[in-house]
């Protein structure tokens, strides 16, 4: 009954006869939509009388889920009060519910080069997020981290080993618009997701923050549709929320090199771009990146390369490659230096000299002492190269 209903609601949106029947028998022209009180007769012709009962079952299906709206014209009865599609559902119900859903889904976790433990208690604890937790119990579960730190891929891992139609809405791209847009937006989104019993996956990255009205309207959304539902956020978004909402924080850890190196290789290969291990192993310790900007790196790479004479990668590549990315980034923190000189064309003392090629050695070396001899497990956790270069003005420092 309810999916009649809903579709006599519908009809008059979708077929210009419909309406005009609904303007005869409103004995209005003007009034070319059902009242609740048709919507009872039709769903149920045979009773003599309209069953009151009908009602708490259309509250329950339709309107309570905001698939239906009914006029609030206090003078009318409510049998008399007209009934319409709200008009993000009517976009819905004139389009495909999949432009909603994303489809790259189908990830894995052995597809993140995390490591081994601490990408095992992340999933652990986003698949008892999104499984175990129902009703009064779930949370939001906010992935904490900056852009491109695999937060997306952890959340589309775990919704392809449960099996989840992921719904994605990104707040930084309705920026542009107005709240009710966004709001409009995330309506449809859980609709989505509850029709299609799915998984919510919302980026924020900071629109979020001191944004309590939005906060409140994702947790209502969550616990009207009963559905799990993921944040990207930053790590310092919810620091100072002030309401009463239950959520959960969950970070990707930190790449190390050898997961890195791991990264490379599959982005590498993916790409078709030949390169020795020996450049794998700078490249994994020299730029301690996040995947998706390895991703990106890589993209750049394979376009740059059909444009090059090489036939394998070097270093220089890479660098080229990524201070072209992130130059716009970077303009206000740093300058570039083109080096004017080489090693050699230095003069030094022997043992300056050799200090600089310990140096040298340290970074060039990182991935084999650190990682392949694993020399880096057994020490602190600062394992990078700073270097102070000390003298009066004159003596070379530069």
């Amino acid at each position: 009954p309810a999916l009649d209903a809903f579709l006599i609601a519908l009809a008059p949106d979708l077929d210009g006869r419909t309406s005009r029947l609904f303007g005869y028998l409103n004995n209005d022209i003007s009034q070319r939509r059902p009242t609740l009180g048709q919507l009872q007769m039709a769903v149920q012709p045979h009773l003599p009388a309209i069953d009151t009962g009908l009602l708490g079952l259309l509250d329950q299906a339709l309107l309570s889920h905001g698939l239906i709206t009914v006029s609030a014209t206090a003078d009318q009865p409510l049998s008399s009060r007209t009934v319409q599609i709200p008009p993000y559902i009517l976009d819905l119900c004139q389009s495909f519910l999949g432009k909603y859903e994303l489809r790259d889904t189908h990830l894995s976790w052995e597809r993140l080069y995390l490591p081994g433990p601490a990408k095992s208690a992340l999933r652990s604890g986003l698949l008892r997020e999104l499984s175990s937790r129902t009703g009064a119990y779930r949370r939001l579960v906010l992935l904490e981290g900056s852009t491109g730190s695999g937060r997306r891929a952890a959340a589309l891992a775990a919704a392809e080993e449960l099996a989840l139609p992921v719904f994605y809405c990104n707040l930084a791209e309705l920026r542009r618009g107005n709240e009710e847009l966004v709001e409009r937006e995330l309506h449809r989104v859980f609709l989505c997701a509850r029709l299609m019993r799915g998984l919510v996956l919302v980026r924020s990255d900071g629109m979020l923050k001191g944004k309590e009205a939005l906060v409140q309207l994702l947790w209502s959304l969550q616990d009207k549709h009963d559905l799990p539902c993921l944040l990207l956020v930053y790590p310092d978004e919810f620091d100072h929320l002030t309401m009463p909402v239950r959520f959960v924080r969950i970070a990707p850890p930190a790449l190390r090199p050898e997961n890195r190196r791991s990264l490379w290789v599959d982005v590498m290969s993916r790409h078709k771009l030949p390169v020795s291990d020996a450049n794998l192993d700078d490249i994994s310790t020299r730029y301690a990146l996040t995947p998706g900007r390895i991703e990106e790196v890589g993209a750049e790479l394979s376009i740059r390369r059909a444009r090059s004479a090489r036939t394998s990668l070097q270093i220089d590549d890479v660098r080229t490659a990524l201070r072209d990315i992130t130059t716009h980034k970077l303009r206000d923190m740093a300058t570039f230096v083109e080096p004017e000189g080489r090693l050699e064309d230095l003069v030094l003392p022997e043992n300056t000299s050799e200090r600089l090629e310990e140096i040298i050695f340290r970074l060039r070396y990182r991935f084999k002492v650190l990682d392949s001899w694993r020399f880096g497990r057994r020490g602190s956790p600062g394992q990078g190269v700073a270097v102070m270069f000390s003298g009066p003005s004159g003596t070379g420092k530069t």
